[in-house]
């Protein structure tokens, strides 16, 4: 079935031993809040999205207590969808299916095996690890601790302020290419910002241009969207970069409003 909450609070302030106040989103079930903080206190409880379920969330504070273990986390199965649009996220994230982040307050880790966008956010130094295999576009997003991509990853890493941030590459393969052109690094010298890439390999990275300003906004458009107005008979792709605020809530797949 679908939930559906609006200006409320959704709060299990329980903190007994034995006590999980959690929420489990099975195949078919949707639940949609917007402006409704969950906030679940007990230790080891957690909102799961297993396979064919979806949970959306806009607005609010999200909130889990981790107890430690592996098998505990909040996020999604396989098949699983969750969408956070300004949520304040106070606690790790794991991602087995899909989860899109969009302007959020970020105060915790975020492990990726699935499809992850993570998009206008702040991450609060926290870590965000992109698994073997795993696919992920990160953009508009400031405040990554670490970045952590593993061999085998299928990313869009644009318009970010990794001013901050230290970047990890494990096990690139030959043949590997991870793109980082079009980044805020808090330097236009590329010298120093290779001292920020652990593992960085010259054949394997492509930083082709860097952002002269934090606060970038990046979109980028395939051939089947630019329609009459392609740039050439042969351009595949669009890449605007533009250096003023954007109305997120207007950011479709084909207009932008500045």
């Amino acid at each position: 079935g679908t939930l559906v909450s609006r200006n409320e609070e959704l709060v299990d302030g329980f903190a007994t031993t034995g006590h999980y106040g959690s929420i489990c989103v099975n195949k078919g079930g949707i639940v949609e809040l917007e402006n409704t903080s969950v906030i679940l206190e007990a230790s080891g409880s957690e909102v799961r999205v297993q396979s064919g379920g979806k949970y959306r969330m806009k607005g609010g504070i999200l909130y889990t207590k981790y107890n430690g273990y592996s098998y505990n986390y909040t996020g999604t199965e396989a098949g699983g969808e969750m969408s956070l649009t300004g949520v304040e996220v106070k606690m790790s994230l794991k991602n087995a299916g899909s989860m899109e982040l969009v302007a959020c307050d970020i105060h915790s880790s975020i492990s990726n095996s699935g499809t992850l966008t993570l998009v206008g956010s702040k991450v609060n130094a926290q870590t965000v690890t992109l698994n073997s295999g795993s696919t992920a576009t990160i953009t508009n997003t400031t405040g990554i601790g670490k970045l952590i991509i593993n061999k085998g990853c299928n990313v869009t890493i644009q318009g970010n302020d990794f001013s901050g941030t230290t970047l990890v590459l494990n096990n690139t393969p030959e043949g590997e290419i991870i793109d980082l052109s079009g980044n805020y690094w808090g330097t236009t010298d590329i010298e120093l910002i290779k001292g920020k890439i652990q593992g960085y390999d010259e054949a394997r990275v492509l930083i082709n241009t860097v952002l002269s300003e934090p606060n970038a906004q990046v979109f980028t458009f395939d051939s089947s969207m630019l329609g009459a107005h392609r740039v050439s008979d042969t351009a595949e792709s669009l890449v605007l970069t533009f250096n003023a605020a954007v109305d997120a809530e207007t950011v479709s797949e084909n207009s932008i409003r500045l």
